[in-house]
């Protein structure tokens, strides 16, 4: 059947795109400018949190690469196996637990960073930048 809507086939119209016309990075840029006394805090915490999540894939990884040897010892019906592959479970978990509320943590105090005591934010509001169709 032919479309008759007269729309363009990708379903968006061409007013609807955001038009960045090459902005984004003049104002990454200009964040990384800012001569905030608590600019090397935020940097910091955001290599940390990079880190942090890049260490949590990483214990993602394991914990999948863990399934096969916990079933093999299930099917072997190697009680010592068993055990030891739940130890190495209680490893992976426990360490994954701990990224994941340090993750929250430097979320939180990344977040309570960027504000000063009166609410204001110290790095520039570009939520706003995108959002008009202008």
């Amino acid at each position: 059947m032919a479309d008759r809507s007269g729309k363009s086939s990708d379903g968006l119209a061409t007013g609807a795109r955001p038009r960045a016309g090459g902005r984004l990075v003049p104002e990454m840029l200009m964040m990384f400018r800012i001569t905030s006394p608590q600019r090397t805090k935020i940097v910091m915490l955001g290599v940390a949190l990079v880190l942090v999540i890049a260490a949590t894939a990483f214990g993602q990884i394991r914990l999948n690469a863990w399934n096969q040897p916990f079933y093999n010892a299930l099917q072997r019906r190697d009680l010592h196996g068993f055990f030891g592959q739940l130890v190495i479970f209680c490893f992976i978990a426990g360490a994954l637990l701990v990224l994941n509320v340090a993750q929250v943590w430097l979320n939180q105090a990344t977040k309570d960073l960027v504000k000063d005591p009166q609410g204001r934010c110290f790095l520039p509001d570009l939520r706003g930048a995108y959002s008009s169709a202008a």
